[in-house]
């Protein structure tokens, strides 16, 4: 039984207006595992009966992983895995080297200790998930964590296009680090960054923001060789 399934019943019981974000949840870990592969079209209603839901809130969560650039809608077929080629993964973590590792050393200069405090507790979620294996709840936490970060910015702009590459940059760092048993490093590198942010120690953040981007390029180069950009 693929890894996704174990946790459908969870999401079978959800009810009211986060049913939605509970099947998005689902759907980017059945990505991230390779449960869901590119070149395979899946149907909304055999998917949406796989997860016990409806097919309503399963569309939704559909059309939310689209907006992410991790899903193609083909109308009245169903959807297909979208998989960035080496190029597009190489300018997506240059555009966010561009973005993330200057806004993190905003944060970091400006961030009070109630909000490090706060992200603490942030980074310490995305941990607890990681030393259980638990994919669905990693990618849902470590969204969170992310965002959290990013919006002591205070600019939602920024907030909106970090996610999205972000969420596109998963879709190669992930299945390396879940198979490799990375996951934990991976999360603890989000308590050595809120530490480092806290002391304002603003070389720490820089290593540590551009290594976290560094991982979708380091998967892919152990699938495909990367030409230079």
């Amino acid at each position: 039984m693929p890894g996704w399934l174990a946790t459908v019943s969870a999401v079978s019981k959800q009810r009211g207006p986060s049913l939605r974000e509970q099947v998005a949840d689902q759907l980017r870990a059945a990505l991230l595992s390779g449960d869901l592969r590119p070149g395979v079209t899946y149907t909304v209603r055999s998917m949406a009966s796989a997860f016990g839901v409806s097919p309503t809130p399963f569309r939704e969560a559909i059309l939310d992983l689209s907006s992410e650039g991790l899903l193609r809608v083909k109308p009245n077929r169903g959807f297909t895995v979208v998989k960035p080629d080496a190029a597009t993964v190489v300018h997506i973590a240059n555009v966010r080297r561009l973005l993330e590792i200057p806004a993190t050393l905003d944060v970091a200069r400006r961030a009070s200790d109630e909000e490090v405090a706060e992200l603490l507790d942030s980074a310490e979620r995305t941990a607890h998930f990681a030393a259980r294996d638990d994919l669905a709840g990693y990618v849902a936490a470590d969204q969170e964590f992310h965002r959290q970060v990013l919006l002591l910015t205070g600019n939602p702009i920024l907030v909106e296009l970090s996610e999205k590459l972000r969420a596109q940059a998963r879709m190669h760092a992930f299945p390396a680090l879940f198979n490799a048993g990375e996951l934990l490093r991976s999360a603890q590198e989000h308590v050595a960054l809120v530490r480092s942010i806290g002391a304002g120690d603003v070389g720490s953040v820089r290593e540590i923001v551009s290594h976290h981007i560094n991982y979708a390029l380091t998967a892919l180069t152990q699938m495909e060789p990367l030409e230079a950009s």
